[in-house]
């Protein structure tokens, strides 16, 4: 079996931890689902 439950790439955790809060403020979103 494979790993995958517990494994996250780390784009995937930079763009959850950083990139997206900045591209909310950076477009002037209210809700990230705009």
């Amino acid at each position: 079996m494979t790993e995958t439950a517990t494994y996250t790439p780390r784009l995937k955790e930079r763009y959850n931890s950083e990139l997206r809060e900045q591209l909310k403020r950076d477009l002037g979103l209210k809700n990230i689902m705009e």
